[in-house]
C-alpha cells in the first residue's frame, strides 16, 4: 500500500511535470506573443495531439495493465511485443503528418513541420512501462532537468510575436528529450530473458490496443479538433480564450486522473471482489471531493486569476474559465468508473462506448454554437459534453455495481460545494486592483468554509480522516 501511495504522488509530479512548462511561461507568452500567437500554438498543437494519440495506440491504458499482470518471465516479451506495435504506428502516422502537412497546409506551414520532433516523442514514449512495474521515481527525477532547461530557454529566446516559432520548437524538442530519458532506464528495467516469438503476441495485443485507439480518437473529437473548429470558425483570438480557459482545468484533472493511471493495475490484479470494491469506493469518494473543491476554488477565484495570470488583454477569457470549471468534476468522476473499474476488468467496449457518443455530439454543438457564440459557444459544447460522457458511464455499470451503496453519502459533498460556492459568490473577498491578493485570500476563505462543510454534514471523507488522525497520534503516544 506503501507503495502504491508513493507512485500515486510520483505519476501526479510527472503529470504535472508534463503540464509544468506551459504553466509557468503562460503569464510570460500571452503577453509576449498575444493572443493570436498563443491562438496558433493552440491549433497546430491540438492537430498535433490528435496524430500523437494515433501513435501511441491505447498503450496508456493497455500498456501500464499487461506490464502490471506479466510475470517475470515474460516481461521482456510483453514490453517489446507492445512497443513494437507503438513504433510501427510511429512511423505511419509521422509519414502521413509530413506528407499532409507539405501537400495540404498552406497557412502556418511551419509551426505544424516544427511539431515532428513532439510526434517522434510519443514514438518513444515508454512511460506506461514504468508505470506497469511502479518504478518511475527515478524517471521523474531526471526528466526534471529537461523541463527546467525548456522553461529557461523560453524566456531567454522567446522576446516578441514573430518568435512563436522558437516557443514551439522548444516544446516539442523538450518532449522528445524527456521521452529520449525513458530508454536510458528500459535496460536495467527489463530481466534479461530469452524473447517470445513477438509477431505472434504482437498480434495478439493488437485488437486490444485497437479496442482502445478508437475511443481514445474520438476523445480527441472534443478535446483537441474541437479547438480546430473554434479557430476555423471564430478565428485565433476567440480560440485562445477557449484554450486557456480549458487548459487550467484539465491541468487539475491530469492530476486527479493520474491516481487512476497507479490504481488501475493494481485493481487489475486483485482477485477478492471485496477488497476490490472497498478500494473502488474510497478512491471514487476522495476523486469527488478533491474534484469539487478545486472546481469551486477555480470559480470563485476566475476573474482574479484571468487578470493576474494572463494580463487584461484577456478579460473576456473570465466567464469562460468560471463555466468551464466543472469539467474538472465530471471529468474525473466519470474517470474513477472508466479509468479504474472498467480497464481494470478489461470491459473495453463500456470504456469505449461514451467517447463514440461525445465525439460526434460534441462536434455537432460546436457546429452549431461556436458559430454563434464564438468561445462562449465552445465552452457550453465542452460542458454539456462532458456531463452526457460522465452520466453514461453511471448507466453502463448500474447492472454491474450497487450504485447505491457506491454513491451513498455523495450528496453531502455536492451540498457542500454548493453552499461554499453561493457563499463565495454572495461575500467574495476582493480587493479592488490588487488580484494576486484577492486570489489567495478566496483560496484561504474558500478552503476553511469547505472543510468546514465537510466535517459538519459528518461526510465519510471527514470521519475517514478523522479515524486516520486518531490513529496517528495514538501511534505517536
Amino acid at each position: 500500500m506503501k507503495r502504491t501511495v508513493s507512485n500515486i504522488f510520483y505519476n501526479s509530479l510527472y503529470q504535472v511535470l508534463i503540464l509544468f512548462v506551459p504553466l509557468l511561461t503562460i503569464p510570460y507568452v500571452s503577453r509576449v506573443l498575444g493572443t493570436d500567437g498563443v491562438g496558433v500554438n493552440a491549433l497546430v498543437t491540438s492537430v498535433a495531439n490528435f496524430f500523437g494519440t494515433i501513435i501511441v495506440i491505447g498503450l496508456y491504458q493497455l500498456g501500464a495493465r499487461e506490464i502490471a499482470k506479466a510475470s517475470r518471465q515474460k516481461l521482456r516479451a510483453t514490453f517489446w511485443a507492445l512497443w513494437k506495435l507503438q513504433l510501427y504506428s510511429g512511423v505511419i502516422v509521422i509519414l502521413l503528418y509530413v506528407i499532409s502537412t507539405l501537400v495540404f497546409v498552406d497557412k502556418n506551414k511551419l509551426y505544424y513541420v516544427l511539431e515532428v520532433p513532439f510526434l517522434i516523442s510519443y514514438a518513444l514514449d515508454i512511460s506506461w512501462f514504468f508505470v506497469g512495474i511502479g518504478e518511475i521515481k527515478k524517471v521523474i527525477l531526471r526528466n526534471t532537468f529537461i523541463k527546467v532547461l525548456s522553461l529557461g530557454l523560453i524566456f531567454v529566446l522567446v522576446k516578441n510575436p514573430s518568435d512563436l516559432w522558437i516557443y514551439v520548437l522548444i516544446l516539442s524538442g523538450s518532449n522528445l528529450l524527456a521521452n529520449l530519458i525513458f530508454l536510458t532506464n528500459l535496460k536495467h528495467a527489463l530481466p534479461d530473458t530469452v524473447h517470445s516469438d513477438l509477431n505472434r503476441l504482437s498480434q495478439r495485443y493488437l485488437k486490444s490496443a485497437l479496442a482502445l485507439l478508437l475511443p481514445q480518437i474520438a476523445l480527441q473529437l472534443y478535446t483537441n479538433l474541437d479547438d480546430v473548429l473554434v479557430g476555423g470558425i471564430a478565428g485565433a483570438s476567440q480560440l485562445a480564450y477557449y484554450d486557456q480557459s480549458q487548459r487550467i482545468a484539465r491541468i487539475v484533472v491530469t492530476i486527479l486522473t493520474s491516481a487512476s493511471t497507479v490504481v488501475m493495475p493494481k485493481l487489475a490484479a486483485i482477485k477478492n471482489e471485496k477488497q476490490f470494491n472497498r478500494i473502488f469506493e474510497l478512491s471514487l469518494d476522495i476523486t469527488l471531493v478533491a474534484a469539487l473543491f478545486l472546481c469551486c476554488l477555480m470559480m470563485v477565484n476566475s476573474q482574479s486569476f484571468v487578470l493576474w495570470y494572463y494580463g487584461a488583454g484577456f478579460r473576456s477569457m473570465v466567464n469562460n474559465m468560471f463555466y468551464i470549471s466543472p469539467i474538472i468534476v465530471l471529468i474525473s468522476y466519470g474517470g474513477v468508473f472508466s479509468n479504474q473499474y472498467m480497464l481494470a476488468k478489461g470491459e473495453f467496449t463500456k470504456f469505449s462506448v461514451p467517447y463514440y457518443f461525445g465525439g460526434v455530439l460534441n462536434i455537432i454543438l460546436n457546429v452549431i454554437l461556436v458559430r454563434r457564440y464564438g468561445a462562449n459557444g465552445g465552452t457550453v459544447s465542452l460542458l454539456i459534453t462532458e456531463s452526457v460522457i460522465c452520466l453514461s458511464r453511471l448507466v453502463l455499470v448500474k447492472n454491474e455495481l450497487q450504485l447505491r451503496s457506491v454513491l451513498k453519502g455523495q450528496y453531502k459533498y455536492l451540498l457542500v460545494f454548493v453552499g461554499t460556492l453561493l457563499l463565495k459568490i454572495i461575500f467574495p473577498v476582493e480587493i479592488e486592483g490588487e488580484y494576486f491578493i484577492s486570489l489567495i485570500l478566496q483560496s484561504v476563505v474558500t478552503t476553511i468554509v469547505f472543510v468546514f462543510g465537510l466535517f459538519l454534514l459528518k461526510t465519510n471523507v471527514a470521519i475517514q480522516f478523522k479515524r486516520l488522525w486518531l490513529d496517528f497520534i495514538k501511534s505517536r503516544g
